[in-house]
């Protein structure tokens, strides 16, 4: 039987509510002063979070008088910066999400690919010019529909899985859609048009296994690289990280080109990456668990 759009859309109440400050934060991202003043409220009404930007802003307030301790929520979030305040809020935000529908028996390693996928896609976007923050939820949210299909299809997913893992060469998206008649892909855009997330997070989501049917939709490309890139350098540390096929296509439209320069686009994701699991927001899965 295959999966409609309809029963996505019934069943998406059954899975934990999607962040309110990241569909605020990415339809306001040309409104600074409303962006502060939500991620001020946000910040404070997470001790964690607030005991993070705490601990950036007295860091650089040290640089200024050794002895300067800031003790003012809007002092930190004013020194720590909107653009970090972003990142940090939707990290969180993210992280929070995913554990909260961690119930539906996805492995442990389905978070630590998708903010690595995230983590890539805002490096890859802001070398193109791109908006960092709508590549991270994009890459973020990019194997979704994985969740919905582990929340609501369990024994038939993991036998896919099986399979896929037994043959090595056949891509999970061809099996997806054998059995169900669509993939992971169409319904992860599908909860992203459900949570009202933009057109171009949604189309980037559908199409990043093949970026050149996204009627030029540069996000599109972007998490397509990002998630070749998380791969290659196995940045989750997980047991079947595989290296997909990288479109040229994608690269040029991007301006990418694999050469002694994009070694700086390597070492600024590697050292993001450290900065995350320092931050504790990096899951270490096991070696083995899930695929």
């Amino acid at each position: 039987m295959g999966i409609s759009r309809r029963r996505v859309l019934e069943t998406s109440q059954l899975l934990p509510v999607f962040p309110r400050i990241i569909s605020e934060i990415l339809h306001t991202i040309d409104d600074p002063n409303f962006n502060f003043n939500s991620l001020v409220r946000h910040v404070g009404h997470d001790p964690v979070l607030t005991g993070r930007v705490f601990s950036m802003a007295n860091r650089a307030a040290t640089h200024v008088q050794h002895d300067l301790q800031i003790k003012d929520l809007y002092k930190a979030t004013s020194l720590v910066g909107v653009a970090k305040l972003q990142k940090m809020v939707i990290l969180a935000a993210m992280a929070n999400h995913f554990n909260d529908a961690s119930e539906a028996g996805m492995p442990e390693e389905f978070w630590a690919r998708s903010l690595a996928t995230g983590i890539c896609a805002q490096h890859v976007a802001a070398f193109a010019g791109l908006s960092i923050d709508t590549a991270l939820i994009a890459g973020i949210l990019h194997n979704v529909g994985k969740l919905w299909l582990f929340r609501f299809e369990p024994k038939a997913y993991r036998e896919i899985l099986d399979r896929t893992a037994d043959s090595g060469t056949l891509p999970p998206s061809q099996i997806e859609r054998e059995r169900f008649g669509v993939d992971h892909a169409v319904i992860g855009s599908w909860l992203g048009e459900i949570w009202s997330l933009p057109d171009q997070i949604c189309e980037a989501i559908r199409q990043y296994e093949d970026p050149d049917g996204a009627n030029e939709n540069p996000y599109a490309d972007v998490v397509h690289v990002a998630e070749v890139i998380g791969n290659a350098l196995d940045l989750t540390r997980c047991s079947h990280s595989r290296v997909h096929h990288l479109s040229d296509a994608s690269c040029q439209r991007l301006g990418l080109i694999w050469d002694d320069s994009s070694d700086d686009l390597f070492g600024s994701i590697e050292a993001s990456i450290r900065l995350i699991d320092e931050a504790s927001l990096f899951p270490h899965p096991a070696s083995g668990a899930g695929r």
